[in-house]
């Protein structure tokens, strides 16, 4: 097992970087491609012999001809995860959709929070364990009775028709061949139906409520009705938000984007969106559910047959209320610093504020193992 230790601030520059670079990738990354989630997979599922063993010999290494920029264009010459940006980047640019590479890579305002939750990993190291028999490495983990290939996930992406015609489905297909789990946005451009299928085995769907009660109802029956076990609320996207980088690169923009994005009544946002087709959303004003309190939540509980989660818990105070209200799991986050300007990190708040705080409100019993309600 791993656990991580807060450490002093002093730490390398070298080795700062280097970490930072890593779990900016796994936390602060608005979208983890299943490309690169099956590349890690390959990598642990190699044979006994090749377990993570790594040769020296530089002629092993495969010689492979990149562009005069150093930028790969294909997935199977990349080293690392961390070239599919520059990769991403430039198909986008060279495709003239600079705004959508501005979409996935702003915060909002200044980006003191997105960059706050990259840099602050810079803080823990990994506690390791030897003499384990490394050939036998078991990277996964069981949640809510699910068995994942690893304790990485799929985060819920908005559009993702923006950036692959098939959208989700296409991240679903090769998520589940690697058994990693994905929670779809309510506003992508593909169907929970279709997802869940491509995907081999229900996804959890993320749930932005809008405004309108019996659209909610409408959009738990759907995603339940399809075989997602889990219904996602994000409670971390109420407010406005200056996304100013997307801003900036709209700027470079040539394109018609009323083409694709129309203006005027809510019904023209979500035209494109699958899980919103064939119901009525005359009355909806709001995507995001702005007047949500704790109440919104107990509503939704009466509702919800599977496990209901909330996603964007960062204080210890709404950890509790959230046992109180009968949640089954939270997902600490400030919307990867995309909805809001806090400047705090989503992995201090989880160490410092909500693992206590939930620890102390949970009921103790003989059986250590025997948990009510415990988050996950």
């Amino acid at each position: 097992m791993t656990r991580t230790t807060s450490k002093e601030p002093e730490i390398s520059k070298r080795k700062k970087i280097a970490r930072r670079q890593f779990l900016r990738f796994l936390a602060g990354s608005p979208l983890l491609t299943a490309a690169s989630a099956g590349t890690i997979a390959n990598l642990l599922a190699a044979s006994s012999h090749q377990a993570l063993a790594q040769s020296y010999d530089a002629l092993r290494g495969a010689k492979v001809a990149v562009d005069a920029d150093g930028i790969i264009s294909a997935p199977s010459q990349a080293l690392d995860v961390f070239e599919f940006a520059p990769a991403a980047k430039k198909v986008l640019f060279d495709a003239g959709a600079p705004t959508h590479w501005g979409y996935l890579e702003s915060g909002v305002d200044g980006n003191v929070t997105r960059d706050a939750n990259h840099t602050a990993y810079a803080k823990y190291n990994i506690r390791v364990q030897r003499l384990i028999d490394a050939r036998k490495i078991d990277t996964s983990v069981k949640i809510f009775g699910e068995t994942w290939g690893s304790p990485i996930f799929c985060c819920p992406v908005s559009s993702l028709g923006a950036y692959n015609p098939e959208a989700g489905v296409a991240v679903a297909r090769v998520a589940g061949k690697r058994k990693h789990q994905m929670i779809l946005s309510t506003v992508d451009n593909a169907s929970i139906a279709d997802v869940n299928k491509a995907h081999g085995w229900p996804a959890w769907f993320m749930l932005y409520p809008t405004d309108d009660w019996s659209v909610t109802q409408a959009l738990v029956q759907r995603a339940e009705s399809a075989g997602s076990p889990a219904i996602v609320l994000t409670v971390d996207r109420q407010g406005g938000r200056n996304t100013q980088d997307m801003f900036l690169a709209r700027r470079l923009d040539k394109r018609d984007c009323t083409a694709c994005h129309q203006p005027g009544a809510f019904a023209n946002e979500v035209v494109r969106k699958s899980n919103f087709s064939g119901i009525d959303v005359s009355k909806v004003t709001n995507l995001y559910g702005t007047g949500m309190t704790w109440d919104f939540v107990d509503r939704l509980r009466a509702i919800a047959k599977g496990k209901l989660l909330l996603k964007g818990i960062m204080t210890g105070e709404d950890a509790k209320e959230s046992l109180r209200h009968g949640v089954d799991g939270l997902i600490v986050s400030n919307h990867g610093g995309r909805a809001e300007e806090s400047g705090q990190a989503t992995i201090g708040a989880c160490r410092r504020r909500i693992s206590r705080c939930i620890w102390a409100a949970l009921p103790r019993r003989s059986n250590s193992t025997s948990r009510r309600r415990r988050p996950t």
